[in-house]
């Protein structure tokens, strides 16, 4: 009995460290597109825009950030109305039938194909408000215009004896082990992340010696013996579930066994550290994950976010320049004086903008206008315009809902310019 816990450990720690190193050759991908997940967050909901103006010291600063209010017009383009569920089914045509009783035969397999698709756009319709309704499809809509990828998991939860719909904020932790080059067919997913000891031993049921990773380096792979091959400041554990089919592994009597290449059946594995605490088979329990991408790139595995580099950089100049404009006002548009008799020691009035400012001047001296010829008639209005016109074409936003935000969603100029999608279950 002995022997067989001893094997069955060890081929699980063989799984586990499998399924490490097949999600692990994704790093590269995967760091690549949480740098630009990243990148635009920080932008859209963070500092970094104004961070990367390139105002000087002493230049008014008003930072305009465009781009929540394009991810908001996005979101609200798509999803104001909803969308609407359909289900279709293919008819007999009873016109050409002669005999009476086909023609009775076909009548009834077409009530039935009618009661069929009637059940399934009922099912899915109450799947979707038991879940949210439209509220969570509006929240993946505004995520994936934000980062360019929004991503769900359904499964079936077993207490509640129902269809579950989880929206996957944090889609930096989604790993797909893609089947073909096109990057549209998935063998497998995982969600990995790292939690404390704490944690893992409060929440997931870890005992005290579980296998910790290194902080950030959630896939680094474990030695047969348990022992890390790096070293981290701050110790993790990682969670990590896996589901679809991994290469040479398949599942008999309910455990984990290593298979031909080719064989493999679809499981779902949740790991915690170094233990397999959970191994579901049974198709109806199995999850689902959907990766729904903002702009499909040709032949990319991941979507593109509607904040694209040159819209960022059309919003920095919009703000450089009106920068520069208030600038320029604040020094035109309040009188200055020049006071003679100044000295030395005398005490020199505070320059403050868009004050009246006296300009202390000593015996002798005076101020001259320097000859800039139509510099200081730049027409600084129809650059702004001219920033705006170009940053709704580039985002594709309606511009509609760009210059005025007290236009309803359901009016009928936002109307014009919003969707009502349609989905057809079959």
């Amino acid at each position: 009995m002995k022997t067989n816990n001893t094997n069955k450990e060890d081929t699980n720690i063989t799984f586990i460290n499998s399924v490490r190193q097949k999600f692990q050759e994704l790093e590269t991908e995967i760091a690549e597109r949480n740098e630009r997940i990243t990148e635009r967050d920080d932008y859209i909901y963070s500092n970094k825009l104004e961070k990367s103006l390139d105002i000087p010291i002493g230049h008014d600063s008003t930072p305009v950030n465009w781009l929540r209010r394009t991810v908001e017009i996005h979101k609200n383009m798509f999803m104001s109305r909803g969308f609407k569920v359909l289900s279709t089914y293919d008819t007999q045509d009873l016109q050409s039938v002669e005999d009476p009783q086909e023609k009775q035969r076909l009548e009834i397999e077409n009530r039935r194909e009618q009661a069929f698709a009637e059940a399934r756009m009922n099912t899915i319709r109450a799947i979707i408000e038991d879940n949210g309704g439209d509220v969570m499809w509006s929240n993946l809509a505004e995520n994936a215009s934000a980062v360019g990828n929004a991503a769900i998991k359904m499964y079936w939860d077993e207490d509640d004896q129902k269809i579950e719909l989880c929206e996957i904020e944090s889609i930096e932790n989604l790993y797909a082990l893609w089947s073909s080059d096109n990057f549209r067919e998935v063998d497998a997913y995982a969600y990995v992340y790292q939690v404390t000891k704490q944690e893992a031993i409060g929440e997931y049921g870890a005992d005290e010696n579980v296998q910790t990773s290194p902080l950030g380096s959630p896939l680094e792979v474990l030695s047969t013996t348990g022992v890390s091959n790096q070293f981290s400041g701050q110790p993790m554990v990682t969670i990590l579930e896996v589901t679809g089919k991994i290469e040479g592994w398949t599942v008999e009597n309910g455990k984990v066994k290593q298979c031909p290449v080719g064989k493999e059946t679809e499981l779902n594995a949740l790991i915690v550290g170094d233990k397999l605490t959970r191994l579901i088979t049974e198709e109806k329990k199995l999850p689902k994950y959907y990766i729904l991408p903002n702009k499909r790139q040709r032949r990319r595995p991941w979507g593109m976010s509607d904040i694209s580099d040159a819209a960022i950089n059309i919003n920095l100049t919009y703000i450089e320049t009106l920068s520069d404009w208030r600038t320029a006002a604040s020094k035109t548009n309040f009188n200055k004086y020049k006071a003679f008799g100044f000295g030395p020691d005398a005490q020199i009035p505070k320059p403050e903008p868009r004050t009246v400012e006296y300009l202390p001047l000593a015996e002798g001296q005076d101020i001259v206008e320097l000859n800039q010829s139509q510099t200081n008639g730049i027409d600084w209005g129809r650059q702004l315009d001219e920033c705006k016109e170009q940053f709704v074409r580039e985002t594709g936003i309606s511009r509609v809902l760009f210059d005025d935000p007290s236009v309803t969603l359901n009016s009928n100029q936002a109307l014009l310019t919003s969707m009502k999608p349609y989905r057809d279950w079959e």
